[in-house]
């Protein structure tokens, strides 16, 4: 699982503590939801460079449906990672690098319905390709994995993935689903709540995310007053203030030296709560940032003149 700094990339920025059950995947303050993408396409694995070539979209299927649990594994994720490649080509207007069966929904459900309900991994890679193929069993697919038994996912990594691939498809039947997770008791899953309900429809979504403005963890505080902040909502003004304060992260290194000792990752967390400010736009924000014009912080003092310049503005 990774961390999340306030709006920042979705790479691991500090070490987990002790107790943490994701260990070294703790997440750290801010993901930027836009960038995040099926983490089935960051872990794909190269079936092709396994056979000595690249395997067509048809030999893909005829793997997934006689090949060995390995190999079955391999083939979806080398499915995924055609799919993906054919969208792309597809948004910029060239030819698909991979011939598509027209009958391949079909067979990547027929694929999953057949697919042994103990290989998570493998049913996680192709319910994400049925939702990205616009299917009706990949959300729901999907949904079913988040009862994974915490023996076969000990440190919630498929969970944390499958909260984080809901939120690209933006499905309303993921709300309730992934809200009950907002009182989780590992705070890497509460925070990636926070980050992905951003991105799902429904009434619940506010009054969770205002909900977690109380978490005891700043992580999952300043994600939640990040995403309130990209609804429109201002409840978490607060929050966002306060994470500009160099000593609000001075305070959480000095009760774990590993946590925000880097300068880069307190910049950064800055920078995305400054941002968030300015798109809330509330003049009764303005004064607070204007003082930060001076910062020591180069970059964070470039984020609070373009702030300031772009106050209000979607």
């Amino acid at each position: 699982m990774e961390s999340a700094e306030p709006g920042s990339s979705n790479e691991p920025q500090t070490e987990p503590s002790p107790e943490a059950p994701y260990k070294n995947l703790w997440m750290p303050l801010v993901v930027v939801p836009g960038v995040i993408v099926v983490v089935l396409v960051l872990v794909f694995l190269a079936f092709g460079g396994i056979a000595g070539r690249e395997p067509s979209l048809e030999e893909n299927l005829q793997v997934m449906i006689t090949g060995g649990k390995n190999e079955r594994t391999q083939a979806a994720f080398a499915l995924s990672q055609k799919v993906s490649a054919n969208s792309r080509a597809e948004l910029d207007g060239d030819p698909l690098p991979w011939p598509v069966p027209e009958d391949l929904a079909e067979r990547v459900t027929a694929a999953l319905e057949g697919t042994d309900p103990a290989e998570y991994q493998t049913r996680f890679v192709l319910a994400s390709l049925l939702a990205q193929l616009g299917e009706e069993g990949g959300v729901p697919g999907l949904i079913d994995l988040l009862d994974i038994p915490e023996a076969e996912d000990p440190d919630r990594r498929l969970v944390f993935q499958v909260i984080v691939t809901l939120g690209t498809f933006g499905d309303a039947r993921a709300v309730e689903p992934v809200v009950a997770f907002a009182g989780h008791e590992d705070q890497g899953l509460r925070s990636v709540v926070a980050i992905v309900l951003q991105m799902l429809p429904g009434q619940e979504v506010a009054g969770t995310l205002e909900g977690l403005l109380a978490d005891a963890e700043l992580e999952v505080r300043a994600n939640a007053a990040i995403s309130l902040a990209k609804l429109g909502n201002p409840a978490g003004a607060g929050v966002l203030a306060s994470l500009l304060e160099p000593e609000v992260y001075a305070a959480e290194n000095e009760q774990d030296a590993r946590r925000f000792r880097s300068g880069e990752v307190v910049s950064r967390s800055r920078r995305k709560a400054v941002s968030a400010l300015a798109l809330l736009g509330r003049p009764e924000d303005r004064a607070g940032v204007e003082a930060y014009r001076d910062d020591p912080d180069l970059e964070f003092r470039g984020a609070v003149l373009d702030a300031l310049d772009s106050w209000g503005s979607p």
